[in-house]
């Protein structure tokens, strides 16, 4: 038996003793992790799924032949979509004729459904409150025409002006604020630049004095006399308390600057050699007199009034503010307008009485037959123009901005197809387009009820 003995080290030997290995120390997973682990498998499973359906769709079959594939040219255009809306149809052009007046149907010349042309006779109606109603409102418009013409005149006198050369008397005082009303006296205005002097002679001497002739005047006040010119005579009959019969002459004298009215004066005449005094003597007048009166109510603004002071023809004396004047104008020119407006209603409705067709057209609505009595208001026939017809139809509004004027539009009433072009776009609620209308002319109901499709070529509006 051999025996075994410990090795023995010797010099720089080493002992190597060849460990064992080590035993791995198995590690526990968290719950997060576990779940993880799982979603991922779930994935991986849910791929190759899809990746065999998609194999046996394309008919693979481990690389054992292969399916033939079809080609096709690649085109470019556009697609199309409809927008649909319905709406309500209604004549482009219709009139309906009322009678605003009672009246009585005399005769009746068409009948519900008649074609008829412009100018055409209807009816004719009896009504004399329609006459009485045109004079009525004529009566007014003229008045009114008249009050607007004088108020225009008279709004010129804002700037009250002497009319002639004279001299002012009987002056108002007026101060810059002070009111003034139409009508008012402010002065008196007289041309004292010449005098005039009403004597009376003998009809002894009648034909012997004439216009024309030159007078003597004489002037006691101022112990002188003056040439004058006889400027009219009238053959009147005065008689005196002596029982003679006289006839006026008036006698003109320049003024020198020192006559004035109420002055006595007398006028002596010569006929065949011989002088001719009046049966007595007279008062001096002035040549022209008359008031200076406001044509306007307002507010004095200016005024140059005072008595004795000579004026000069156009001198403005007085400045008006015519505010009131100005409004009262606005007034009547808005109650004219109104007064117009009355009386062209009454003459249409006037011409309604003997009625023609406004338009060509087609008796829609006929409500009048001979001998019936009509009330004030009654609607008495409609004539539309049925060939060409406007539909407004609904759209959505989400569609309603690709609706542009000039697209074509496909109507349908009931299997009734016409063609029409888009008139106006109204959003965001409302498209209006218009057709002729290719419906027969005794469609069952009216106005009849379309669906409106419109051609848009885009994408976007999803009908």
């Amino acid at each position: 038996m051999a025996e075994v003995k410990d090795p023995v080290l010797e010099g720089n030997d080493t002992f190597q003793t060849e460990a064992a290995p080590a035993v791995p120390e198995k590690k526990t997973l968290s719950k997060k992790q576990r779940r993880k682990r799982i979603r991922t498998l779930i994935v991986v499973v849910v791929l190759l799924a899809a990746a065999f359906a998609a194999w046996k769709l394309l008919g693979g079959k481990g690389g054992s032949g292969s399916k033939d594939v079809g080609t096709e040219v690649v085109q470019y255009g556009s697609i199309t979509a409809q927008v649909e809306g319905t709406g309500t149809v209604k004549a482009r052009n219709s009139e309906t004729m009322i009678l605003t007046t009672p009246g009585t149907v005399l005769d009746v010349m068409v009948s519900e459904g008649d074609l008829v042309t412009a100018g055409q006779p209807l009816f004719t109606i009896d009504s004399p409150a329609a006459k009485t109603a045109v004079e009525s409102a004529r009566s007014q418009v003229e008045g009114y025409e008249k009050q607007l013409d004088s108020l225009r005149k008279d709004i010129a006198g804002l700037n009250l002006a002497a009319t002639y050369s004279g001299k002012l008397l009987d002056v108002v005082e007026k101060q810059p604020g002070d009111p003034i009303s139409k009508g008012e006296k402010v002065a008196t205005l007289v041309d004292d630049t010449k005098m005039r002097l009403t004597q009376y002679f003998s009809y002894a001497y009648a034909g012997e004095i004439k216009a024309g002739q030159t007078a003597t005047v004489s002037i006691p006040a101022l112990m002188t006399t003056l040439s004058g010119t006889v400027e009219s005579v009238h053959m009147v009959s005065r008689i005196t308390p002596e029982g003679s019969k006289l006839f006026e002459a008036t006698v003109v004298v320049t003024n020198p600057g020192t006559l004035t009215a109420d002055m006595e004066a007398s006028a002596s005449l010569t006929v065949g050699g011989e002088a001719v005094y009046p049966y007595e003597s007279g008062k001096l007048e002035y040549n022209r007199s008359s008031d200076l009166c406001s044509t306007v109510n307002g507010t004095v603004v200016s005024a140059n009034l005072l008595n004795y002071l000579s004026v000069s023809g156009g001198q403005v004396l007085v400045r008006i503010d015519g505010q009131d004047s100005e409004n009262e104008i606005f007034s009547i020119e808005q109650s004219l307008e109104e007064a117009r407006k009355t009386l062209e209603q009454a003459e249409k409705n006037l011409a309604n009485c003997n009625a023609v067709a406004p338009i060509d057209g087609k008796v829609i609505g006929l409500s009048v037959t001979p001998g019936q009595e009509l009330q004030a208001n009654a609607t008495l026939v409609t004539i539309s123009d049925v060939n060409t017809v406007t539909v407004s139809a609904q759209v959505d509004e989400r569609n309603i901005s690709f609706v542009q004027p000039g697209m074509s539009v496909e109507l349908d009433q009931w299997d009734n197809i016409a063609y029409g072009t888009v008139d106006t776009s109204s959003p965001p609620t409302t498209a209006r387009g218009r057709c002729r209308s290719t419906a027969p002319s005794t469609t069952p109901s009216w106005p009849p009820r379309w669906t409106a499709a419109w051609c848009c070529p885009c994408r976007r509006c999803a009908p």
